[in-house]
């Protein structure tokens, strides 16, 4: 393949309260040892991205880090057969490449690595015609997916199957799932910013397990319409029922104590403030959402002490749980919403997304 010396990319100038996005002619990027040179067909626009635009946090001028493509170039000393390799339709991901020896990353947990590199934020971003990639974290996806829905698979799914599996684990470690997988009833669990990116993937990943009851909780008609479909038993309008989202919640359930768990999506300090009031004592917060840097957690330590409160983290999934998701997707069982954008409409893109003004992903149409 003819690799023309120039591309163009999505680039982040002067990020803060004055940055733009801007679409630049830069070189092509050429693979150093052990990496591959992919080219992209359509990547995702994520809220770390913006976080990327407003200045918040380090990251590289050009953003993305959930994309499909195809390898077209090898660079030298890469261990795997060229052929297992060239011209293969993979996915790049958050996580670039990690340090292999540490305690995490040697029981497969490479995705907490504390010295882990990162997708646009310690390498260029996928928002480019052409992107770098270590084939140890690319994953091979199937023709059978398309790549415009594949493509949100990289970062917004594979966070919340990561989310999801956890908060599996917290509820199998209590003893509170039956052999069946369910206590009496089912686990009432509420998603905050549901209708998003992340959100509707979370909403389907649910509905799999059968034994959760899923409470959607977003703003909007649009939103709403998204959740119920894909299977949400519950929707509560945030900006229609504050303050009174905690009583709808307890209502919901059918002992009147909260939900199990909160899965808080949405970077909104106000889903932060909410969560903690919508679950019962000895119930579950898995935080994935991201506010501003200098923003804490408005829960106390002695309430959560003495309602018996968990708090799970909750980023990028590990690779395993990466390839179950692709699975799920050829399955047909998860199937992300997605409106299509061209390349040249990118900072309009970025915008309708800052101003919540997008269901389901935003995936730009790269090449």
């Amino acid at each position: 393949m003819n690799i023309p010396p120039t591309q163009n990319a999505v680039w982040i100038d002067n990020p803060g309260p004055n940055g733009t996005v801007q679409i630049r002619t830069i070189p092509t990027p050429q693979p150093g040892d052990g990496e591959v040179l992919i080219k992209i067909e359509y990547s995702g626009i994520c809220g770390s991205d913006l976080r990327n635009l407003h200045g918040l946090g380090r990251y590289t001028p050009i953003p993305g880090h959930e994309a499909v493509g195809t390898i077209i170039h090898l660079g030298p000393n890469i261990s795997s057969s060229s052929d297992l390799l060239l011209n293969r339709r993979v996915g790049v991901k958050w996580v670039w490449d990690t340090c292999g020896s540490c305690s995490l990353c040697l029981r497969g947990l490479t995705n907490h690595c504390p010295h882990q590199l990162n997708t646009g934020r310690s390498v260029h971003g996928t928002l480019q015609e052409y992107v770098l990639a270590k084939p140890a974290f690319v994953s091979f996806v199937s023709d059978a997916l398309e790549a415009r829905l594949a493509a949100p698979l990289m970062c917004a799914g594979h966070t919340l199957v990561g989310a999801v599996e956890k908060m599996d684990s917290f509820f199998a470690a209590e003893g509170s799932f039956g052999s069946a997988g369910a206590g009496a009833g089912g686990k009432t669990v509420v998603v905050l910013g549901a209708g998003g990116g992340l959100g509707h993937l979370g909403v389907q990943l649910l509905r799999q397990r059968k034994y959760y009851h899923v409470v959607a909780i977003d703003t909007g008609a649009a939103k709403e319409a998204l959740c119920l479909e894909l299977g949400a038993d519950h929707y509560i309008d945030y900006l229609a029922t504050n303050p009174d989202a905690p009583s709808r919640v307890k209502n919901i359930t059918t002992d009147g104590e909260g939900a199990h768990a909160a899965i808080i999506i949405s970077g909104a300090e106000d889903a932060f403030s909410l969560a903690p009031r919508l679950v019962r004592n000895g119930g579950v917060l898995v935080v994935v959402g991201l506010p501003r840097n200098d923003f804490c957690m408005p829960v106390a330590p002695i309430e959560i002490s003495s309602r018996g409160l968990t708090i799970v983290g909750a980023s990028a999934g590990t690779e395993a749980q990466m390839d179950e998701l692709l699975q799920m997707a050829e399955r047909g069982q998860v199937v992300p919403t997605v409106e299509v954008v061209e390349l040249e409409d990118v900072a309009e893109a970025f915008q309708r997304l800052s101003d919540g003004d997008v269901v389901g992903r935003l995936v730009v149409r790269v090449s």
